[in-house]
């Protein structure tokens, strides 16, 4: 689906010419097993997936290096692209477009995207059980539920680059922002901010995580009027980890710079309990 203008003109980082594409993916398969007339088990698996492809117009093109523009594309298909730089893509290339440069009020920037090209792909393996019997003026219900996903991504925020360019030089020297005019600044070469970030070991990630749900459920017929819905519930959220630990987060509370995922997000888990009265 292409969208933005044609071209490199863009009205912001984030809407210059692109092509997005995405598919879905489903399937589920489910087994309700009768013991006899008042017990049955019902058994559920599924699997989702949901993935995004995004291209910008100067993919590929290492547009910044055709200009000049030092340190911009770092792709080694690029011409004087450092050494030793890891992009782990086989089907895009990335660090191989167009600075993004925003020169910010009336005018239009120019450059490739922000998060551009772009890969995104996220599974969710699911498995579910629930065992249903009837025990006199009881229906007890016990299962779990159970769910692994997975985030792969490739993609960097600026991996060409992102110059911004505001009224702070040319106006009154202040961060007021009094005077001056974005275009002189432009102009003049003076940029407010300027940004190239490259994700450590390259620019795909793979977050991992798990989800365990495990149930009891009591709808108690206490009389023909009344009935007491009963249930407990705990679900377990397992730290994010990264499929070949190439994320860290910064451990302020230690020495440590760089420290595994999982070693720094606890696991989350909630304790959840029902109580609900029913009068026919």
């Amino acid at each position: 689906m292409p969208g933005g203008s044609p071209g490199f003109a863009e009205p912001s980082p984030f809407a210059s010419s692109q092509n997005i594409s995405n598919h879905g993916r489903n399937v589920a398969v489910s087994e309700t097993h009768v013991f006899s007339g008042n017990t049955i088990n019902q058994f559920t698996a599924g699997f989702n997936r949901i993935f995004n492809h995004i291209k910008s117009f100067g993919d590929g093109t290492c547009a910044s290096a055709q200009l000049g523009i030092p340190g911009a594309n770092i792709n080694s298909k690029c011409p004087d692209a450092p050494e030793g730089v890891v992009t782990q893509s086989t089907k895009d290339c990335m660090s191989c477009g167009l600075v993004a440069t925003s020169v910010g009020g009336p005018y239009w920037g120019l450059g490739d995207r922000g998060f551009a090209p772009f890969q995104g792909g996220t599974n969710v393996f699911s498995v579910a059980d629930s065992f249903d019997m009837i025990r006199g003026k009881h229906d007890i219900r016990v299962g779990f539920g159970f769910r692994a996903q997975q985030m792969n991504v490739a993609t960097n925020a600026f991996q060409d680059g992102f110059f911004v360019f505001t009224n702070l030089w040319s106006g009154d020297g202040t961060f007021n922002f009094v005077g001056g005019d974005n275009a002189a600044d432009f102009l003049l070469g003076l940029n407010s901010l300027a940004i190239h970030d490259q994700t450590f070991q390259g620019a795909t990630t793979g977050r991992r995580w798990k989800l365990f749900r495990p149930y009891v459920q009591d709808d108690w017929r206490v009389t023909n009027n009344l009935t007491l819905n009963l249930g407990l519930a705990w679900a377990l959220v397992t730290p994010i980890t990264e499929a070949h630990n190439r994320q860290a987060n910064f451990d302020f509370a230690s020495t440590a710079h760089r420290r595994p995922l999982a070693t720094i997000w606890s696991p989350g888990s909630t304790l959840t309990a029902a109580l609900a009265l029913t009068w026919t």
